[in-house]
């Protein structure tokens, strides 16, 4: 009809007329409707501006993607990209294009910005120098291996305050490294190069050690002597000493030292001792004749008197002394006395006299005990006994000290005497002695007698005859009589009985014992008459039924017996068994049970209300299943006590697929029915991966580049993991051979559902970038290659290594191969060193006096340094100085020791120790 809604496209209209007669005609039109309506992009992201992921000039990138709308319908979204993907550093626009089911397109974009705000790393930094000054110098070379650097991008430069290999002054420099990548991030580094002054001065023409006496009179002389000189590397800070030359200097030997101080501290010091001696010792007189005396009483020692000597000396007596002084206390036996005198300067007189001490008293016995009265000990006719044994003293020593007993030792019943007796070192003996006695207070002991008896009583009775075996009785030291109340044998009613008995020793010491006997009545009654089983089934609409049965009887041997039955005949019993109990009870407590059964049986089966429909869900995060609920269904049962049971439960956990839940009513005579509904579970969840953390490893040298073992990523899944693959080979194992540089080594998991998620890591393949030659070539990527030689296999192209002679060769391959010498083991070939004579600083070809006076003009400052300093260093000490004069003056005009090697003709220098040879003009 007019105004009707049509839909996209083309639609007849049709009217339809007909007459009262059945006679109809039809005409038709067609409507068109266009659809031009662009779709709409809704919840386009805005453009986003982030900082690249540690270690990496990309990152990755995540957004919520925008929905899509159209008054008909959404054929396609698309992207240029996706969300979680990796952009690199700089601007990327991402563009979404939609298209309806009629072909109209929208596209809208957003730009992600991705800048690399990570500073670069320097690596390696060395870490602080300490060096010592270089020989003669104020200041040394430092050298190290220059700091590298990485970054995520890409490093424009590195750059270091200071060079390998510059001159450092003694003190504190820091050196600063500085990094700056391709974005101008920047980072810096720094380390300390610590130069220390560890050159000692020197003190030159120090006087020789000299010895005199005292003058007459006197106990000190005056000495004289020339003073010495110092010098120093760098400068000196002035030289003291403890003494100087006119000094006086008493008897005994003096150290006079001379300490000469550097500007950095350093300290030498040298010394020359003086001794002045005096010979004459000091004199003893009036000593006393040797004498003897006895010991005083109770002392092994006595006192001894004696008048005392004189002493004297030429000069002055330091101090006497004796071994002994007159009053003093002398031990028994002959004592030396001795007196010493010592002068002040150490001489010395002795003298002697003996001095004897005599002993006549006896000794003393201490602590003899009293008399000792004791029990005999258990089991025993005697007793171990202890006491604390006496002592013995003297005035001087005790020789022995005898016992006729010892404590501790076995006494028998009675008395017995113990006696001491001591001697003392010079034979005198005294004795001593007292009592022991020990008296029997054991009682007799019973053994063998039962701890207890119990029996049942004799068949028929209401007691038993009880026996039992013999017992005994011991005693300690003699015999024992044993009575008991009852004998073996006798009959004993039923109860409890103690039988004693008693045992008696010959001293009156007795004991007694005894059991218990227990009869018991042990014989049940009889039950006669118990019903057989009844089975019934229920009553009609009744969950039980009515029992009946003849009452049953019971009888006992002794007496009277009661019956109790645990259900009454006519009772009402439920369905299923019940057990109905006879019990029997005598007058002693023996009872007897006896028992029957009644069994009501139910048939009918309960009904299932409610059973929950199937179902179909989602898993739950992190779990290959889902918790799956429904109303509880419920049953009903013509008896009560009938329940309702499912496989599973409302709220068990539900694996993915498909799992069949059975509903099951049941009543208490187990009677059944079941239901049964489905619950599906569906695994919408995307596994989880996680590589290892980026590696980096140096290169092979060979090769340049490294084989590297890629650990395996973590993966997980809510399920389980079906494949791990890697954009490298499409494998599980990304490990091979990675070239110099970074690579990004893309893994992709997929689970069992065909659920998937990906990952990236980093694998950098690093090396020494050290290029001595700077062919642009790391030196260990070529000699690993062979195309540069390192014959000394420390690192360094040859061509980079020191070759003095020029022949291709480095120096200290020539002297291992036996290319070159070198004799004195310096490490420079023989070849190579510059030849001098030694002694002729003037290069004049004749060692003469000019050469020690054109030493010494360099030495105070008034003349040039030799041109060989070598050839100055007389006495070969590796300095050049005033002694190097001195040594030359005393060969040439005292006849000395000529200078070290080489001397007299051309030669290098034996010991390869060099303070500086620039050249030597008539040496080759």
């Amino acid at each position: 009809m007019p105004g009707d809604s049509f839909a996209v496209g083309t639609t007849e209209v049709t009217y339809t007329t007909m007459d009262i007669h059945g006679n109809e005609i039809s005409a038709s039109f067609l409507v068109t409707v266009i659809d031009d309506q662009l779709p709409t992009i809704i919840g386009m992201p805005a453009s986003m501006t982030l900082g690249t992921e540690v270690g990496l000039c990309s990152s990755s990138v995540s957004w919520v993607a925008p929905e899509s709308g159209d008054n008909c319908g959404v054929a396609t979204l698309t992207s240029t990209h996706q969300p979680g993907e990796v952009f690199l550093e700089g601007a990327t626009e991402v563009t979404y294009t939609l298209t309806d089911i009629h072909g109209n397109s929208t596209s809208e974009s957003f730009t992600i910005t991705v800048e690399d705000l990570e500073s670069p790393l320097i690596l390696d930094t060395p870490a602080d120098i300490a060096l010592a000054n270089d020989a003669g110098s104020c200041g040394a070379v430092a050298s190290w291996i220059d700091a590298t650097a990485s970054d995520n991008c890409g490093i424009d430069t590195l750059t270091s305050s200071h060079a390998s290999g510059d001159i450092f002054e003694v003190g504190t420099t820091e050196v600063t490294i500085t990094a700056l990548d391709i974005h101008g991030n920047s980072s810096t580094s720094s380390y300390s190069v610590i130069i220390t002054d560890n050159e000692d001065p020197t003190i030159s023409s120090m006087p020789a050690d000299m010895a005199l006496t005292a003058e007459g009179d006197h106990c000190d002389a005056v000495v004289s002597w020339v003073a010495p000189t110092s010098s120093d590397n760098c400068e000196v800070a002035g030289m003291t000493s403890t003494h100087l030359p006119g000094d006086i200097f008493t008897v005994g030997t003096t150290e006079v030292t001379y300490t000469t101080t550097d500007i950095h501290g350093n300290e030498t010091s040298a010394s020359v001792f003086i001794t002045v001696t005096d010979d004459e010792a000091p004199m003893i007189s009036g000593l006393p004749a040797d004498f003897s005396v006895s010991t005083e009483a109770g002392l092994c020692s006595a006192a001894a008197s004696w008048s005392e000597p004189t002493i004297s000396d030429n000069c002055e007596v330091a101090g006497s002394t004796s071994t002994s002084a007159s009053g003093d206390t002398f031990s028994l036996g002959t004592t030396e006395v001795t007196y010493s005198v010592t002068d002040i300067h150490g001489n010395e007189s002795t003298d002697s006299f003996l001095v004897t001490v005599t002993d006549d008293e006896y000794p003393v016995i201490l602590g003899i005990p009293a008399d000792i009265s004791i029990s005999s000990d258990l089991g025993l006719c005697g007793a171990s006994v202890s006491w604390v044994s006496a002592t013995t003293t003297d005035n001087c020593s005790v020789q022995n000290l005898e016992e006729t007993h010892l404590p501790g030792d076995y006494f028998p019943v009675g008395t017995t005497p113990v006696t001491y007796a001591s001697t003392d070192a010079s034979g005198n003996r005294t004795l001593g002695s007292f009592n022991v006695t020990v008296i029997d207070t054991e009682d007799p002991q019973i053994s063998g007698l039962p701890t207890g008896i119990e029996v049942s009583n004799d068949t028929g009775n209401c007691g038993a005859a009880v026996t039992w075996p013999a017992p005994s009785a011991s005693d300690n030291c003699d015999t024992v009589q044993l009575d008991l109340d009852h004998v073996s044998g006798e009959v004993f009613p039923v109860g409890i009985s103690t039988v004693i008995a008693t045992a008696t020793d010959q001293y009156g010491n007795s004991s007694q014992s005894s059991f218990e006997v227990v009869v018991n009545d042990n014989e049940s009654p009889q039950i006669f008459g118990t019903p057989a089983n009844i089975s019934l089934t229920n009553d009609s609409g009744q969950c039980g039924a009515i029992a009946s049965w003849t009452a049953p009887s019971a009888a006992d041997n002794c007496g009277s017996v009661s019956i109790q039955v645990s259900h009454d005949s006519g009772d009402q019993f439920p369905v299923g068994q019940t057990t109905v109990l006879i019990l029997a009870t005598d007058l002693y407590g023996n009872t007897t049970t006896s028992v029957f059964n009644v069994l009501v049986e139910d048939t009918e089966n309960p009904q299932v209300i409610g059973t929950p429909s199937s179902m179909t869900l989602s898993n739950d995060p992190g779990q290959c299943g889902a918790v799956a609920t429904w109303a509880a269904p419920s049953s009903t049962d013509n008896c009560s006590g009938h329940s309702i049971s499912l496989s599973h439960q409302s709220g068990d956990s539900f694996p993915v697929g498909t799992t069949q839940v059975q509903v099951t009513a049941k009543d208490a005579a187990g009677n059944a029915s079941s239901t049964t509904f489905d619950v599906t579970v569906l695994d919408e969840e995307n596994p989880t991966l996680e590589p290892s953390a980026d590696i980096t490893e140096g290169a092979t040298a060979a090769s340049c580049n490294s084989v590297i073992t890629v650990p395996a990523p973590a993966t997980a899944d809510n399920c389980q993991v079906a494949s791990v693959t890697n954009d490298q080979n499409g494998t599980s194992d990304a490990s091979g051979v990675y070239e110099l540089g970074t690579t990004i080594v893309t893994w992709t998991v997929t689970d069992i559902h065909g659920n998937e998620a990906s990952a990236s890591q980093s694998i950098t393949v690093t090396v020494d970038e050290t290029d001595c030659n700077a062919n642009g070539l790391p030196d260990v990527c070529e000699i690993g290659s062979g195309t540069a030689l390192d014959c000394n296999t420390n690192g360094i192209p040859d061509e980079c290594e020191v070759d003095c002679n020029g022949n291709g060769t480095p120096d200290d391959c020539d002297i291992a191969s036996g290319g070159s010498l070198d004799t004195n083991n310096n490490g420079t070939p023989d070849e190579c060193e510059q030849q001098f004579n030694r002694g002729d600083a003037n290069a004049t070809g004749t060692v003469d006096v000019t050469d020690p006076i054109y030493i010494l003009q360099y030495v105070i400052g008034t003349g040039p340094a030799p041109s060989c300093m070598d050839a100055g260093d007389c006495n070969d000490d590796e300095s050049l100085d005033l002694s190097d004069a001195i040594y030359l003056l005393q060969h040439l005009f005292m006849a000395s020791a000529p200078p070290p090697a080489p001397y007299g003709n051309c030669g290098i220098d034996p010991d390869g120790q060099s303070i500086g040879c620039d050249s030597f003009s008539i040496c080759p």
